[in-house]
């Protein structure tokens, strides 16, 4: 088995919307690697929070589309994902809300850390309490 790799957003998103078909193969042979245990990787939750946030800014994504795109990398068999428990609740936040995966992943961990408040000009954390205001 080979080292440990690590997968960057531009790989992600180039294989969610490919402009090369080469290309896309390319990184396709290099997932069923991954899935068939002949190659060890990981990425983070940030790395995938900034793939949510490229495919909104495409306009071409629907909000369910993401969500189950991502699911889709965490079921993936031998690809670590930092944090994620908390990503994974990050998701159900951001279908169940007017948040971007990012503010969503934030409300998991304010929730985590027993947070009530926040200071923001975002307005958009609803059940806690802006002391900015």
């Amino acid at each position: 088995m080979k080292d440990l790799v690590f997968i960057d957003h531009q790989t992600f998103l180039t294989f969610f919307e490919p402009e090369d078909n080469r290309v896309q193969q390319k990184i396709a042979d290099f997932f069923n690697q991954i899935i068939n245990g002949k190659q060890k990787a990981y990425t983070t939750t940030h790395v995938l929070i900034k793939v949510a946030e490229k495919l909104e800014e495409s306009g071409r994504w629907k909000k369910e589309e993401i969500a189950n795109n991502l699911k889709l990398v965490l079921l993936t068999p031998n690809l670590k994902v930092s944090y994620k428990d908390v990503f994974e609740e990050a998701i159900k936040t951001y279908l169940e809300s007017d948040l971007n995966l990012f503010d969503s992943y934030h409300v998991v961990i304010m929730k985590r850390m027993g947070s009530k408040k926040y200071f923001s000009i975002n307005k958009k954390f609803q059940g806690f309490e802006n002391l900015y205001e």
